[in-house]
């Protein structure tokens, strides 16, 4: 894909899918920790330049019920994330807060390719119930350590 193809923006007006207090209108660089000895296996901090701890993933990837919260720094849950059994590629439901209900469903997120050394998932919004197209595309690479997250199918870059 040719760089002068692709575009960096922020939609106008903002787009809140948790909520507005997790948008910035300034590009901002966030570092991903996984801890060292996590029993669970699923245990990141998520940091700002400064080290200042923003958030926590709690991960409870060895349970029957395979689950990640993430929580704000003082371990509020902000919203949990349950894969989804029985599914044909691997799904996880993205709830708000500590899942209670399923009317707390935010978003979907499918795994397009499970034989891929490349990761490319679609996320789709609770309301976006036909999922005939998706509302942001997430590609990257775990051992790179490099994701982008597109508007749509669109070649327009929300976050890197």
């Amino acid at each position: 894909m040719a760089a002068s193809s692709l575009s960096l923006v922020h939609p106008s007006p903002m787009m809140a899918v948790v909520g507005l207090q997790f948008c910035t209108p300034h590009i901002m660089a966030l570092t991903f920790t996984k801890k060292a000895f996590s029993f669970s296996g699923g245990d990141f901090i998520i940091s700002d330049a400064k080290g200042t701890v923003l958030m926590k993933v709690q991960g409870h990837v060895l349970s029957f019920s395979p689950c990640r919260v993430l929580c704000d720094a003082a371990g509020t849950p902000i919203i949990s994330m349950r894969i989804k059994p029985f599914s044909l590629h691997q799904r996880w439901n993205v709830y708000r807060g500590d899942w209670k209900d399923q009317r707390d469903l935010i978003f979907t997120v499918k795994e397009i390719c499970m034989l891929q050394l490349k990761t490319e998932l679609d996320v789709f919004l609770a309301r976006n119930t036909t999922e005939q197209h998706c509302d942001f595309k997430v590609k990257g690479s775990s051992f790179e350590k490099s994701w982008t997250l597109y508007l749509g199918n669109s070649n327009t870059i929300i976050a890197r």
